[in-house]
């Protein structure tokens, strides 16, 4: 508990001049809001045993109508909140296996990753990371900047050096991310279009997790990001994780 819900809590006096200003302090969790009324309630309590006896009464007080209201409504969100999150993980139950589309960001891979995470930690599902790199073929000559000028010529690239790299990467990502979950790297060559596709049935994914970069809006024109690929062929539904700032 942070210091300044117990200091609401201890001293609600010093803090709100009425109950349902507690429901407004967006600093407090539900449980601090009850606390915080709970304590209300007891300086009221006080306040009513020190009049009977005669004794001072402090300037500031609750009105018990007040408290009531306010912890019923307390009541209210917190049945609401729970509602949500047993709709959150109904709707999780649905994704057991998540196929994580990984981009040329690591930064953005860790929080995507970290969001199918969280997903299958609802569902009991199963992640699975797969990256794409370029085939082994690689076109070169007028072909490649007129398709119709002529015949290109076609060279053999070896990139058995860029798949092992990028394994590296990915079973770093999977330790610094989460300890105890298992995940799947699938490393693939060829265009990412085909590959995603016949990977995602043949694995037969549920959801794709993809990250959006942050970019501006000529950048997406001439040089659109994987998610949107992703979200145009996947063939199941699609949660695009944006970048953070």
């Amino acid at each position: 508990m942070t210091r300044y819900a117990q200091q609401r809590i201890a001293n609600p006096v010093y803090f709100f001049d009425a109950p349902d200003e507690v429901l407004k302090d967006d600093n407090l969790s539900l449980e601090e809001k009850e606390k915080v009324l709970q304590s209300m309630a007891v300086d009221a309590e006080q306040l009513i045993d020190a009049t009977a006896e005669g004794m001072e009464s402090p300037n500031q007080t609750y009105k018990a109508e007040d408290l009531r209201l306010a912890l019923e409504k307390l009541s209210k969100t917190k049945e609401n909140a729970v509602l949500s999150k047993d709709a959150i993980q109904n709707t999780a139950q649905r994704f057991k296996r998540i196929l994580v589309v990984t981009t040329s960001s690591q930064d953005l891979n860790r929080v995507v990753l970290d969001h199918a995470l969280d997903l299958a930690n609802l569902s009991g599902g199963d992640v699975s990371l797969l990256s794409v790199v370029p085939s082994d073929v690689e076109a070169v000559g007028p072909a490649t900047a007129l398709p119709m000028a002529g015949t290109a010529q076609v060279v053999s690239v070896d990139n058995s050096e860029v798949i092992a790299d990028r394994k590296k990467l990915l079973a770093e990502l999977c330790d610094t991310c989460r300890t105890g979950e298992t995940i799947e790297i699938e490393i693939r060559s060829g265009p990412i279009e085909d590959e995603l596709v016949v990977y995602a049935e043949t694995w037969k994914a549920d959801l794709i997790v993809v990250g959006s970069p942050n970019r501006s809006w000529l950048e997406g024109v001439f040089n659109p990001a994987l998610d949107r690929h992703v979200t145009k062929l996947a063939p199941c539904p699609v949660l695009v994780v944006p970048e953070p700032n």
